[in-house]
């Protein structure tokens, strides 16, 4: 199957993730990457019910994501931003790389989770 990347904007795209499942984290990288705008840059990616991915399976997201180039706006370590008010997670992709697997529950200060 053939796909078309976004054409790049002044602004980039934000990408949503719904009905992830167990054993789909390659399938979510490949869907990603192949909606990428040439800079491989997004605004944001969101996910959806994020409690359906295994916190394993978020990492090896991050992980395969931040290796292909993939990138959103933010600061600091990649991570994933699980908000308790909604139903959503955010991917923040940048260039330093996912924590080590220890630091992986750690909660920061603005309550946010660290992946």
């Amino acid at each position: 199957m053939e796909s078309l990347t976004l054409p790049d904007t002044p602004r980039p795209p934000s990408l949503s993730l719904m009905n992830c499942v167990a054993d789909g984290v390659e399938a979510l990288a490949r869907t990603v990457q192949a909606y990428a705008p040439s800079s491989k840059r997004y605004d944001q990616i969101s996910i959806m019910e994020p409690e359906l991915l295994e916190v394993e399976e978020q990492r090896r997201l991050l992980g395969l994501l931040h290796v292909s180039g993939v990138r959103t706006y933010g600061s600091g370590v990649t991570r994933i931003m699980v908000h308790s008010y909604d139903d959503e997670a955010n991917l923040l992709i940048t260039d330093e790389p996912p924590p080590a697997r220890d630091l992986d529950q750690s909660i920061k200060n603005d309550g946010c989770c660290v992946c």
